[in-house]
């Protein structure tokens, strides 16, 4: 969808803690350059963004809760929504707000819209928001949104664009947070599945994405009964892993080839002396 480009010379959040109330959404979208606006919104004219369910998936069980909540106070939080040609609209952050509304039996919500907004601004500020939107996301979908908002800075020419300090930038959290959840894309897919469970937490599974993928393979088979790691356990393993790595084999260095260069009389010694002055 060709649109408009948002300001991505400007952080897409605030220095508060996200979308706490309707004025933090319109400080923190407007402020950042882009020409949202505060509207009612049918329902009926809503479309998920196609990025949903590869990166953030829908709890379902707590669905019915916020739906309770929404007949009885209303959506306190507005989405975000982004126009589309074909006179609907595009959700990029809300869609739990969204389909909990349905189940309410609300047929509009509050909203702030994006006219005509290009397809990068739209992924940059559908992964900030929903990083950003206290969601109790699985670390694997977080840590897959915080790679998603590095590629886009990245892809944007920015300063620190690739680092975990623009990243943090963006999503509010510090540096160190950001750092683990990278590590994370270094686990054996069955022990990031083990973080995701709780058996793992981040910290410890961070810890862990430095043992060999083998070992990693053996630690996701022994959880799968139960059980948990703490990550004073993670660093503990990490560490007899790394003692477990045998230095390289230093080879004696052969002589032979350099012997008619020098005095028969000459001592290993000497000839050794004299190579080391020539490297």
């Amino acid at each position: 969808m060709a649109g408009k480009n948002f300001n991505f010379s400007k952080s897409a959040r605030t220095a508060g803690t996200g979308f706490q109330a309707q004025s933090t959404v319109l400080s923190l979208l407007s402020g950042a350059g882009g020409q949202a606006q505060y509207q009612i919104v049918a329902l009926d004219l809503l479309d998920a963004c196609p990025l949903q369910p590869r990166f953030y998936s829908v709890n379902k069980e707590k669905m019915q809760s916020l739906a309770d909540s929404i007949r009885l106070k209303g959506v306190l939080q507005p989405i975000v929504l982004r126009t589309k040609p074909d006179g609907r609209y595009e959700i990029l952050a809300g869609h739990c707000r969204t389909e909990a509304s349905r189940m309410a039996g609300k047929e509009t919500i509050p909203a702030m819209v994006y006219q005509q907004l290009d397809d990068a601004s739209a992924e940059y500020i559908f992964h900030v928001t929903n990083l950003e939107d206290g969601h109790d996301l699985p670390p694997s979908e977080r840590a897959r949104g915080y790679a998603a908002v590095a590629k886009l800075l990245a892809e944007k020419g920015l300063p620190n664009g690739q680092s975990t300090v623009g990243v943090a930038k963006e999503t509010g959290v510090d540096v160190r947070t950001v750092q683990r959840y990278n590590r994370l894309a270094q686990l054996d897919a069955g022990l990031l599945e083990k973080v995701d469970a709780g058996q793992v937490s981040v910290r410890a599974g961070a810890q862990l994405s430095y043992l060999p993928e083998k070992q990693q393979a053996k630690v996701a088979q022994k959880l799968e009964n139960g059980g948990t790691i703490t990550e004073e356990e993670a660093v503990a393993m990490r560490r007899k892993a790394k003692q477990n790595i045998r230095p390289a084999t230093i080879k004696k260095l052969d002589f032979a080839p350099f012997a008619k260069f020098f005095p028969p009389d000459a001592t290993k010694k000497d000839l050794l002396i004299k190579v080391k002055q020539k490297l």
